[in-house]
Parts: C-alpha cells; structure tokens; sequence
C-alpha cells in the first residue's frame, strides 16, 4: 500500500483539531466524529464550499439540541473537514487516514462523481458509514460491487441522463439533438443515460461531443456542437466548466438558432454566468431554493424551511447541493440514535429498517441499493432575463429561475432487478 502524503494526513487532523476547539466544549465529553470530505480546490470549489456550509449548519444544529443520544449517553458531533482535492486517490488516503486513525465511523462528501467510487473501494476493506451528496455512476449502487455501508443521497447520474433526455424530447421537441458533455466518471454515466433514452426515439437524431474535465479553452470544444446545427443543445458540464460552457454558448450565439437545455444545474453556476445568456434556458436541478406556486404546499413549507435557516447562516439562499450535504448529517445522526450505536454496519441497518424522513423534496426513502428516492426526483427550472430577476430578501442574481415542471419518484431510476437485487 502506498504511504499517505504526511501534508495530507497534517491538514486533515489540523482541521478537524480546529473545529474541535471551537464546536466542543472543554471539559471531557463523549464525541461522535463525522467526516466530511469535499472538492474544496479544484473545479467544483464554488460547490464544495456551500456543501462544506451546509454540514457544519447541520452539525451546529445538531449540538445546539444536544448532540445525539447513543447507549445512554449524549454526545457532542464534530466535524472532520478535510479536502480531496477532486483526485480519487487523495479520498482514498484521507478516507484510510478518517476512518483508522482519527476513528471516524461516518463520513459524507462527494463533490465530483469518481470521489464516492473511490470512497466506496475503500469502504469495502474498512468499514465507515458514508453518504455520497453528488450524483453517482449507477456501479456505486450494483449489487456484488456496492460496499456494505455506502448510500446516495442524492441518487444516479445515470438517472439524470434519462430523465433529462426523456423531458427533452418529450417538451422541446427536437429533430436534431446535440449533448456536451465533460469526460470523466460523471459524464460518462450522463452519457449512459442519455443515449439509453434517445433509443427509444429513432426518429431524433442525436451526437454526442465531449470536452476534457476542466478545458482550457471550452470555445473550441463548442464549435464541433455549432457545426453540428443541432435544434437543441443539451450540455452536462459541471462546476467551472458549467459556467464557462453557458457563458461561452452565450458568446457564440448558440442560443439563436438552438434551444438550450443544462442537465444538472446549480445555483453557483448561475452566480458566475451572465445574466442574459441564461435567459430562456432550461436546467434540469434536484432542488431550487425558490418554490413559489409549487402545488405541493407541505414541500415548499419544508423547502422554506431549510432556505430560511441557511440564508439565516451564510446571508445567501441554500445552493441544490447543499440539502443533501445537510440532510446526510442528520441522517448519519438519526442512523445513530435508531441503531443506539456508532457501528457502520448497524448504523446501516437501521437506516434500512426505517428508510423514510421528511425532506425539501418531498418524502425521501432509502432502498434496499443504498439510494434514495424522493417524491419529486428533478425540478426543470427556467432562467429569467435580467428584467425579470426581483430583489427581496436577497440580491436579484439568485432570482435567475422559475420552477416550471417537476418529474417525481422512481420514473427513471434502474430497478432493484437491474442492478442485481
């Protein structure tokens, strides 16, 4: 086995000893530690950072009730922080590091698709309960490969695919589809799903372009999807090559004679793009902090909620990511307290013993495969010209969207059956 970077190792404990100082108190306490590993550098930092947020919120809220109640006893909850620097092989240092030195027994992180991989590989030698906050390859879920302890709050990329392709051709229309795409684990399941829907509609013609994980130049990666003449163009970029993707298509004029629509979009994203080029776009999101003439009132009473309380913390509304970044916590601390243990394998088993909780999304229930499944799985949400963005409680750059359809439960998710179960 390779040795871990000693800077690596160094920064993880220096982290968690500085949360330690300021999150628990001085005389001797029993401690439930939690790791919380996120791409705090790299091409998704604007993400990592409100997911980073978010955990702390729900471990602050967590202590200021008390901490959890395991065996008779309460215990205080501390935050682990540590950086995997989007490289699969720093997540699986820090992970061995978490879990057999610093006796972590739950962790949740994953900003990038092939972080949770790693973890999950990781996970099947030492066991520690984790809950992967992004999208995830559906191999994360398959039975023979999944390691026993490891969940998905936040579901499949694969399932994006589908879904995004199915309300595409189902709403927009379109006889010529071109779909952008980043070249690594969570494009490629974006890929999976995509092309396995458009099977189903021989009449649409459809190409599918990559471009490299952080491009240095997305401009030139367009211009094959330009001289394509799709009448669509479906892009699946992620964090900064998101912004530059949109930005870009923006410059180039790609809107004009194409619609645009964005397969898994987020707040952050709309924050560094401007404001005319995401206009009349559509993204397909897990949760959009404004859900104003929803028809489901118990969830935008929740969705409410739990915007009220982070725009409370951090002065700005909750990102997508930032629900199931909160929401994993409370969940490995409701894992706790049900198993009236801090062992992964009952703390697991618990969880599946009672799979449902009330979220933003509506009901959310774990599966037998380590998923979850919400009463709405996306929300399709179009963006706003800048005339139309409102100021209220927050500037009206995060009033770029609409929510204008929904798609709810196990639709496009692969069975039990398929994956194996």
């Amino acid at each position: 086995m390779k040795e871990k970077p000693k800077s690596l190792s160094c920064l993880v404990v220096s982290l968690g000893l500085v949360v330690l100082l300021f999150t628990v108190p001085a005389m001797a306490q029993d401690v439930f530690k939690i790791g919380v590993m996120y791409s705090l550098t790299g091409p998704a930092s604007a993400v990592a950072k409100t997911q980073k947020n978010a955990t702390e919120l729900a471990i602050k809220d967590l202590n200021e009730a008390g901490g959890i109640q395991v065996g008779g006893k309460k215990m205080k909850v501390e935050a682990v922080i540590c950086d995997d620097q989007s490289k699969a092989e720093t997540a699986t240092a820090l992970y061995e590091d978490l879990v057999k030195k610093q006796g972590v027994k739950a962790l949740v992180g994953g900003t990038l698709a092939h972080i949770p991989m790693a973890v999950s590989t990781a996970a099947k030698k030492d066991p520690a309960l984790y809950i992967a906050t992004c999208a995830v390859p559906d191999a994360y879920y398959q039975a023979g490969g999944k390691a026993p302890t490891v969940l998905g709050m936040l579901g499949g990329a694969t399932d994006v695919g589908r879904t995004g392709a199915a309300y595409v051709t189902d709403k927009m229309k379109p006889k010529k589809i071109a779909c952008f795409l980043p070249g690594y684990a969570f494009g490629n399941a974006l890929a999976a799903g995509f092309e396995a829907e458009m099977k189903k509609h021989p009449d649409i013609t459809y190409k599918v372009f990559w471009h490299p994980l952080g491009s240095s130049d997305i401009k030139r990666d367009l211009e094959a999807v330009r001289d394509y003449k799709p009448d669509v163009i479906v892009i699946g970029s992620f964090g900064k090559d998101a912004v530059s993707a949109l930005t870009q298509a923006f410059l180039m004029g790609l809107g004009k004679d194409a619609k645009l629509f964005h397969l898994w979009f987020l707040d952050s994203f709309a924050l560094s793009i401007p404001p005319d080029a995401m206009k009349g776009v559509r993204t397909q999101m897990f949760w959009y902090h404004d859900t104003a003439g929803f028809q489901d009132d118990a969830l935008v009473q929740a969705s409410n909620e739990f915007a009220s309380k982070y725009a409370k913390a951090y002065g700005e509304p909750p990102d997508p990511f930032t629900v199931p970044a909160y929401f994993s916590v409370k969940e490995i601390a409701r894992a706790a307290e049900l198993a009236q243990s801090t062992d992964p394998i009952k703390m697991y088993e618990a969880l599946m013993a009672n799979p449902a909780w009330t979220s933003p999304k509506g009901e959310g229930k774990w599966r037998q495969d380590g998923r979850c499944i919400y009463k709405y799985f996306v929300f399709i949400v179009e963006g706003k010209a800048p005339g139309e963005r409102k100021s209220g409680t927050f500037d009206a750059k995060y009033d770029f969207g609409k929510i204008v359809d929904s798609v709810s439960g196990e639709a496009f998710v692969p069975t039990l059956k398929e994956l194996g179960y």
